[in-house]
């Protein structure tokens, strides 16, 4: 299963449109094409869409599945969907690319991880400070590959002090299972089944909790056009998100359904996930919005200095809070 994060594609152009529906009922319904990848941290709209909360909301919501999040986002950047669920890093990627006019915003935050990704490391392998010399298997441009970078800053390494196996971000993991590499950036649920078998978790999330978050992101136009639909559709998954606190094992299993697991499985990886609710998510765009803006300057500096990008990106310009406006 591709659970989570991808490398960066070269992407083109984008227009993007809103149409409308008939229900059945006759009511005109506004229609949104969201592309998503499968990951936990998106329970409240797996729960929304299962329990009918963007129909009630007088929405359409068609959700697309893509492999990973940059596939989603470049759907986004080619018009094939309004909104793609994806990560920060895919965002500052995704507006490095953006074409004349189009404009991208990072508006929802739906969860941040909090030591669901992390770096898995063979018996005898103990630090940070230990992987100088060492292979490890990480997506280069990714954001397992920015965990790695930054973990290794904190023990005075660079990528220069290892040896990064360019590896496709959904093997990571089970080429450590494996034991055909000995140390691996990847998640969950590949980090709990190294564990099991005895793997160390060197580093992770948890050590910091909001370098890796999620949300959605939109252009400047359909902001404009359609501002009520898409705060409609954001409360819609924040109503997801709150059944999922007060019922866990329904939602639990709901998420287990869309993921093809169980849902113990499900309430294992949400140890390390912080689900995201509307309150919190305001003050990350309102009260912290500084915090992200550097947060994307990291990133943007990070990838332009692997010549993965060409121009900086201006978080500033990439972040809009207009859900918490008027």
């Amino acid at each position: 299963m591709k659970w989570r994060k991808g490398m960066w594609l070269t992407a083109m152009s984008l227009v993007l449109i809103t149409v409308t529906a008939c229900s059945s009922s006759g009511k005109k319904e506004v229609s949104l094409r969201v592309g998503y990848n499968l990951w936990v941290g998106s329970a409240g709209m797996y729960i929304a869409d299962k329990k009918g909360y963007f129909k009630d909301a007088g929405l359409d919501v068609k959700l697309t599945e893509f492999a990973s999040p940059t596939e989603s986002a470049q759907a986004l950047l080619t018009g094939n969907v309004d909104i793609s669920s994806t990560t920060f890093d895919t965002a500052v990627m995704i507006k490095s690319n953006e074409q004349s006019g189009q404009d991208l915003k990072f508006f929802r935050i739906s969860d941040q991880s909090n030591g669901a990704d992390g770096i898995v490391t063979k018996s005898g392998i103990n630090s940070i400070a230990d992987l100088k010399g060492k292979t490890v298997a990480a997506t280069i441009g990714s954001v397992n590959h920015f965990l790695l970078s930054h973990a290794l800053q904190q023990a005075g390494l660079t990528d220069d002090d290892v040896k990064i196996t360019n590896t496709s971000p959904e093997q990571t993991g089970p080429l450590f299972l494996t034991g055909k590499v000995d140390v691996a950036v990847t998640w969950e649920p590949y980090l709990s089944e190294a564990k099991a078998k005895g793997g160390n978790i060197i580093y992770s999330t948890k050590d910091a909790p909001d370098l890796i978050i999620d949300g959605d992101m939109t252009s400047s136009k359909l902001i404009g056009a359609q501002p009520d639909a898409l705060r409609k559709y954001a409360e819609a998954i924040e109503r997801g998100t709150q059944f999922y606190f007060s019922n866990p094992d329904e939602g639990a299993q709901i998420v287990a359904d869309k993921l093809s697991t169980s849902k113990e499985d499900v309430k294992s990886m949400m140890e390390g996930v912080k689900l995201v609710t509307s309150k919190d998510g305001k003050a990350w765009l309102t009260d912290n919005h500084d915090a992200l803006v550097k947060r994307a300057g990291e990133y943007s500096t990070f990838f332009k200095a692997r010549d993965l990008i060409k121009t900086d990106v201006d978080g500033a310009s990439l972040l809009s809070n207009f859900l918490y406006k008027g």
